[in-house]
């Protein structure tokens, strides 16, 4: 299975945000992987939507906890998920010619 923008279900002012959506995701490719049907998962950005709240990384990291433990659970990191380094600047910079490469450069301030 290979899915993106997962999230999970945060709360502002006494509301669900995603209504429970990224939970009942994760319940169906529970469902699959229990079942034999699945062999790996690729998480392909979008993990937690954490914003640099790190209570928000540990509830994502236990919604895909039984998962992960059953199958490979790869994961690669989109856009949101730099929110940990402080004043980060990324680019998605397009393809040279010759390389036909696409590449992310990262700026931030360290130390």
């Amino acid at each position: 299975i290979a899915y993106a923008e997962s999230g999970v279900t945060t709360w502002d002012d006494e509301r669900p945000i995603s209504f429970g959506m990224p939970e009942r995701v994760n319940a169906g490719i529970l469902a699959e992987v229990e079942q034999g049907n699945v062999g790996m998962v690729l998480h392909m950005g979008g993990m937690s939507y954490s914003y640099g709240r790190s209570a928000v990384w540990e509830q994502w990291g236990k919604l895909v906890e039984p998962i992960a433990e059953s199958v490979p659970y790869m994961v690669t990191n989109g856009n949101l998920e730099y929110d940990h380094l402080p004043s980060v600047s990324v680019t998605l910079s397009q393809p040279a010619a010759a390389e036909k490469v696409w590449y992310v450069g990262m700026q931030a301030p360290f130390g």
